[in-house]
């Protein structure tokens, strides 16, 4: 008896896990068949250019770097490169105003020159500006592919204005069959945007083409608690109209040549301060002030394959061209204007799988040619100290026509000939110097 009641009792308690095991074990099935297997695009880890010059991996960089992809900005909606870069942690982004105001970024507590910003490998900075500073507000992203922005000193790679980090943007290059694309859109402010593409790719040859139109008729930005009694505020204008293209071709399978050109002209009205002489104080002024930007960046490159792909070369031309107009009703017009011209060379050995070798060579006359060997270098550095100081009276003084009046004591000329003298020096002994420096560390 005892025994026939032990196992009906052991029958029972195994009916009861089992029935409790079956619809976990039905529970755990039906989640594992929900889930989806990870694509192969998950599984790609990150790639980042900025931090070695080449494509690497985020996960061997030790480096601290942001990477903003073009569907980042598109699901976030941001239209700007200031409002992309407001979301980077370790960034502190300054804008006058509202949409075309100065902007300027400060990484890690650096100084606003102290950040290096590039489009499509374009050093972008102002050559007309004291300190060199890139003004980000003119920036729009429909035509960004990915923004990176490398924190922490990189002067090794990109010289002494890297000293807080790097940004590098990076636009879209055209891929697959045709493919065109339109947007428009409004909002509050008088917002109103508009936005053409046409991209694609056929055998060896890619293209990518846009146009850009970003409009705001009445951002307000002057607070109400500083205008005099019965003055109305006036809200800011700003129309930028921006075109962009990136082109490609495989010339053979070494070698392949890729353009770039952007062009931005900007128009900006803003409320400016008038100062009153009786109490010593600014206010804003009854009539806007207007500033207009046009920017010009290009880049024409050519890359060569040696070495089965394990040598690649890139030999690079690029142009810079700034032109600043400001009208302010008290202080009257002024004009600056800028521009660069520069070539470089980059090559990337492939010795090993997990080895790479990066040496490169650009045309820069403020940087010491090497580090050592400091007796056969001191002529280049004088030259090269002499001539910033010309070329920095030149340009602020050649778009006024005034150099003679304001410098009586500088010759113009001199330092014309001085500046084609350090190209040649620059070209032809600096790389015997740098084999040199190489040997003696």
């Amino acid at each position: 008896m005892s025994a026939v009641f032990t196992a009906s009792k052991s029958r029972r308690r195994q009916a009861v896990v089992t029935s409790i095991a079956a619809p976990l074990l039905f529970t755990a099935i039906s989640q594992a068949r929900a889930q989806p297997a990870p694509t192969a695009a998950q599984n790609l880890p990150e790639i980042v250019v900025s931090a070695t010059r080449t494509e690497t991996p985020a996960e061997q960089i030790g480096n601290s770097v942001t990477v903003i992809s073009g569907k980042d900005l598109e699901r976030d909606q941001r239209r700007t490169v200031p409002d992309a870069l407001a979301t980077v942690p370790g960034l502190n982004v300054v804008q006058s105003g509202g949409p075309g105001g100065l902007t300027a970024v400060f990484i890690r507590g650096t100084n606003a020159n102290h950040t290096k910003v590039l489009i499509d490998g374009i050093d972008v900075s102002n050559p007309s500006d004291v300190n060199r500073v890139f003004d980000l507000g003119q920036l729009l992203t429909s035509d960004i592919e990915r923004i990176e922005v490398l924190r922490g000193p990189q002067s090794g790679l990109y010289g002494a204005d890297a000293i807080g980090g790097v940004i590098s943007i990076t636009t879209r290059k055209g891929e697959g069959p045709p493919r065109a694309t339109a947007s428009i859109e409004g909002g509050s402010f008088g917002t109103f945007n508009q936005d053409v593409g046409l991209s694609g790719s056929q055998d060896r040859i890619s293209y990518a083409f846009n146009v850009s139109h970003f409009a705001s008729s009445n951002t307000p930005v002057t607070p109400s608690e500083l205008l005099p009694p019965g003055q109305r505020a006036i809200g800011n204008w700003y129309d930028n109209m921006t075109y962009s293209t990136k082109l490609g071709v495989d010339v053979t399978d070494d070698f392949a040549l890729n353009v770039t050109a952007r062009y931005t002209d900007a128009t900006l009205r803003f409320t400016g301060d008038t100062f009153n002489p009786v109490t010593f104080s600014s206010t804003p002024s009854p009539t806007q002030s207007t500033q207009q930007v046009r920017q010009i960046f290009t880049r024409a490159e050519g890359v060569w394959s040696l070495l089965d792909g394990r040598f690649k070369n890139y030999f690079g031309v690029n142009y810079a061209s700034h032109w600043n107009f400001n009208a302010d009703p008290s202080a009257g017009n002024s004009t600056n204007t800028g521009d660069r011209v520069k070539y470089d060379w980059r090559g990337v050995l492939a010795l090993l799988p997990a080895v790479l070798v990066i040496v490169f060579l650009y045309q820069r006359w403020s940087a010491p040619a090497v580090t050592r060997a400091r007796a056969l270098r001191s002529e280049i550095n004088g030259q090269i100290a002499e001539s910033i100081g010309g070329m920095s009276v030149l340009q602020a003084n050649n778009a006024e026509k005034r150099f003679g009046a304001r410098f009586p004591g500088i010759n113009q000329n001199h330092y014309t000939a001085r500046m084609q003298e350090l190209r040649a020096n620059a070209w032809l002994l600096r790389p015997a110097l740098d084999m040199l420096n190489i040997v003696l560390l």
